[in-house]
């Protein structure tokens, strides 16, 4: 919820955690893990939007400049939030810096709520909601195929290093 309103903190570190908790010990249901993270991301970015609404622009406008948000940069992030912030808000919860960003840029452009409820509410959806099933599915092919997978890095590792010796000796007889 920190990192949906304008914090660079890590909750997809945390929502991973907490999914191999949930697969390590069950004791805890895995979708109670994704309502939370659901429900974090959409509350932590309508607080990040409120905030953006009443303080963002008149901040950005005095102190962009630090940043090199010019006035042209400013109209341009307005354009774009009027024209394409549906596509913004939902696919900005994809890219990490963004996410952290996107809900402030939304209300300090002052895109409209609603159409930004709708579509932070569905990439919160698809983000937060997807992530811990998805990681409980990744440990348990993991385990599965442990031994394979370890052979594989293993043998990976020592064709690099053979590389290596192969290239550090031509360089020493040259």
């Amino acid at each position: 919820m920190l990192e949906s309103m304008g914090l660079p903190l890590p909750a997809e570190t945390l929502i991973i955690s907490a999914s191999v908790y949930c697969a390590a010990t069950h004791r805890l249901d895995i979708r109670w893990v994704a309502l939370a993270a659901v429900m974090g991301a959409v509350i932590g970015d309508n607080i990040g939007y409120m905030i953006g609404r009443r303080v963002g622009l008149p901040l950005l406008q005095k102190y962009g400049s630090r940043i090199k948000l010019t006035p042209q940069r400013l109209l341009l992030g307005r354009f774009l939030f009027r024209h394409h912030g549906s596509g913004i808000v939902f696919f900005g919860r994809f890219v990490a810096l963004l996410r952290v960003f996107v809900a402030l840029l939304a209300g300090a452009n002052h895109m409209p709520w609603p159409r930004f409820m709708i579509f932070n509410a569905l990439g919160g959806l698809c983000w937060a909601g997807s992530t811990p099933p998805e990681r409980i599915t990744w440990g348990a092919r993991s385990r599965r195929y442990r031994g394979q997978q370890a052979s594989g890095w293993v043998w990976l590792w020592r064709r690099v290093l053979w590389r290596v010796r192969c290239s550090c000796a031509a360089m020493s007889s040259a």
